[in-house]
C-alpha cells in the first residue's frame, strides 16, 4: 500500500513538473525541387518532434501548415475523377489475395492493379483507378511511442492522394494511406498489429492572410489523443499531370488525312507561388499543446525560376 501510494505522489507532482519545465521542439522544412519550365515542381515536406528533456513531448491538440500565397489546386483537378476515396482503396486491397509485404502493393499502385484487377469488382475497380490517377506523392514516418508502452520507433510507409474535402468550408483534401514498414524487425515483433493500416485526411482551406503571405492552410492531424511523437517524417510530392495528346491533320488525300501533326500539352495540378519582391516564398507551421503553450515555426524558400 505504502508502495503504491509512493508512486502516486510522483506521478502527481513529480510528471507534472517535469512537463513545465521540458521544452518541445518542432522542425519542419519544405523544399521545392524539380522545377520546370512549364510550371511543374516537386514539394518536399520534412519535419521532426521532440523534447529537450528526452522524453515524448506533450500531446498535441492543433497542427497546421500554411502554405506559400499562389500555391493553389487548380480546379480541374476538383472533380470527382481526383477524388480517391483511401477507405475504399484499402477495402479494395485487403480484398485481393495477394503475397508479400502489404505496402509494396502502394509503391507501385499501377502494377498492382493489373495483377489484381480480375480479382476485383467494377465498383472496386473504379475505386483504384480513380486513386491512381489521384496520387500525389508518398514518404515515410518513424513514431515515437513509448508512452502508449512500445519501446522502439515504429517505420511505416505514407502514400498521398488528393481527396474530398471531409469537413464543411474545406475546399479539398489530401488522403492519406500509412501503413506499418513490416520489413522492419521492430514491426514484426508487434504481432498482429504489424497489420494495422491506417487511412486519414489532412484538410485544405483557403484562407489567404492579409498579409499576402500565406494561402492554404493545411490542417493535420495530432494523434488522436495519443501523445506520441514524429520521430522522422519526409513526404516528396511530384503531384499530378494530366497529359492530353491532340492530333491535327494537315493534308488529306480523297477524304483520308495522310498527314498529321500531335501536339501534346502537359496540365499541372498547382499553381505557381506569387513570388515577393524578396524573392522569397514562405511557409508556416503552428503547433498547440495540451499545456496551453503554442508555438509557430516560419521557413523561407527562394523564389522557383519558372519560364515566364
Amino acid at each position: 500500500m505504502k508502495r503504491i501510494l509512493v508512486s502516486a505522489l510522483v506521478f502527481m507532482f513529480v510528471l507534472p513538473a517535469a512537463l513545465v519545465q521540458a521544452e518541445p521542439v518542432q522542425e519542419f522544412n519544405v523544399q521545392l525541387k524539380d522545377v520546370r519550365p512549364d510550371g511543374r515542381y516537386t514539394i518536399v515536406f520534412t519535419a521532426n518532434s521532440f523534447d529537450t528533456s528526452g522524453q515524448p513531448p506533450p500531446l498535441l491538440t492543433s497542427n497546421a501548415v500554411r502554405f506559400a500565397a499562389g500555391v493553389n489546386i487548380k480546379k480541374q483537378f476538383l472533380t470527382r475523377d481526383y477524388n480517391c476515396n483511401v477507405g475504399k482503396l484499402r477495402d479494395a486491397l485487403l480484398n485481393a489475395s495477394e503475397p508479400g509485404y502489404f505496402f509494396k502493393r502502394l509503391d507501385n499502385l499501377p502494377a498492382t492493379y493489373k495483377r489484381v484487377r480480375d480479382q476485383l469488382d467494377a465498383a472496386q475497380r473504379k475505386v483504384v483507378e480513380t486513386c491512381i490517377r489521384s496520387q500525389i506523392g508518398s514518404g515515410s514516418v518513424v513514431v515515437d511511442a513509448r508512452t502508449v508502452g512500445i519501446g522502439d520507433p515504429l517505420p511505416a510507409k505514407l502514400y498521398l492522394y488528393l481527396s474530398k474535402p471531409q469537413v464543411k468550408g474545406a475546399s479539398s483534401s489530401f488522403g492519406i494511406f500509412a501503413v506499418l514498414d513490416e520489413s522492419r524487425e521492430s514491426v514484426r515483433a508487434l504481432g498482429s498489429l504489424a497489420t494495422l493500416k491506417l487511412v486519414f485526411s489532412t484538410d485544405l482551406f483557403n484562407e489567404p492572410s492579409e498579409d499576402g503571405l500565406f494561402g492554404y492552410r493545411m490542417v493535420l492531424p495530432t494523434g488522436s489523443g495519443l501523445r506520441i511523437s514524429v520521430a522522422e517524417l519526409k513526404v516528396t510530392a511530384p503531384g499530378i499531370t494530366r497529359t492530353t495528346v491532340k492530333k491535327r491533320c494537315l493534308t488529306r488525300r480523297k477524304g483520308k488525312c495522310v498527314k498529321s501533326k500531335a501536339t501534346t500539352t502537359r496540365d499541372f495540378w498547382l499553381t505557381q507561388p506569387t513570388c515577393p519582391a524578396s524573392g522569397q516564398v514562405t511557409f508556416r507551421s503552428d503547433y498547440g499543446y495540451e499545456t496551453g503553450l503554442a508555438t509557430e515555426k516560419t521557413i523561407q524558400v527562394p523564389c522557383p525560376r519558372f519560364q515566364q
